[in-house]
């Protein structure tokens, strides 16, 4: 099989990440001529090194390769609330939830990093699709629920959302009681109240612990408090 028609298939096909014997399968050759086709295309830059023994095609999508690194995954906090434009900050780090540990890789001038979840915890995430490459990103509803549980939480951004953007206020509440977390029970609640909406009442029922904890954990933990959801108020969600 002659290098354009090899191009051409890995183009069409589904695979976004690629290995020797994802090559060998393609051209019905054995894995170390696969190999020696592989050195060639990545010495002409025709396929980009990921990390050893992954590839993909030159000007692939780093959300997609990002996403398709580790199965299951999915693109999620700041570099999904950048595709949301939820955020005017530009993310120089994809964020990548995965149920198992993996190093960060540098990537064409990019960091992508992988935050461990529980596998249960691995959910509310779709596939979509740019230049016929499909990558995984949170859902709107999960990525609120991931950013209030992570230590460096986007406040600001998750009350953004939930004042400014349209999102499945059942999948919202489901999302949050099936991810079984009080803590982010507590926030998702005060930030729902705050927002105007009747039914963060559904959230304060299961709050279910006395504990004050802080809004947001990175700030000295000092301010008023909110007495429904045991918050205490450490940063402003009005700021400027």
């Amino acid at each position: 099989m002659n290098t354009i028609k090899l191009l051409e298939i890995l183009r069409e096909s589904s695979l976004v990440v690629f290995k020797i014997k994802d090559i060998a399968r393609i051209i019905n050759k054995s894995e170390a001529y696969s190999s020696l086709v592989m050195f060639r295309l990545k010495k002409r830059s025709l396929i980009t090194e990921i990390e050893k023994g992954k590839y993909c095609l030159k000007g692939t999508n780093i959300l997609a390769v990002a996403s398709n690194l580790v199965f299951p995954s999915y693109i999620s906090f700041l570099s999904a609330l950048s595709f949301y434009k939820a955020t005017t900050q530009i993310p120089a780090v994809i964020e990548v939830v995965s149920p198992k540990i993996k190093k960060e890789i540098i990537f064409e001038n990019y960091k992508i990093k992988f935050y461990k979840l529980e596998k249960k915890k691995i959910f509310g995430y779709t596939k979509s699709v740019f230049d016929e490459k499909s990558f995984f990103i949170a859902e709107k509803e999960k990525l609120m629920l991931d950013c209030l549980s992570m230590k460096q939480i986007y406040l600001q951004e998750v009350f953004n959302i939930l004042k400014s953007f349209k999102f499945d206020k059942e999948k919202l509440i489901d999302y949050a009681f099936r991810l079984n977390s009080k803590i982010v029970l507590k926030r998702l609640g005060y930030l729902l109240k705050e927002a105007k909406y009747s039914f963060y009442t559904k959230l304060a029922k299961k709050r279910s612990t006395k504990r004050y904890e802080p809004l947001n954990p990175l700030l000295p933990i000092r301010g008023e408090k909110d007495m429904q959801f045991r918050i205490i108020l450490n940063e402003d969600l009005n700021a400027e």
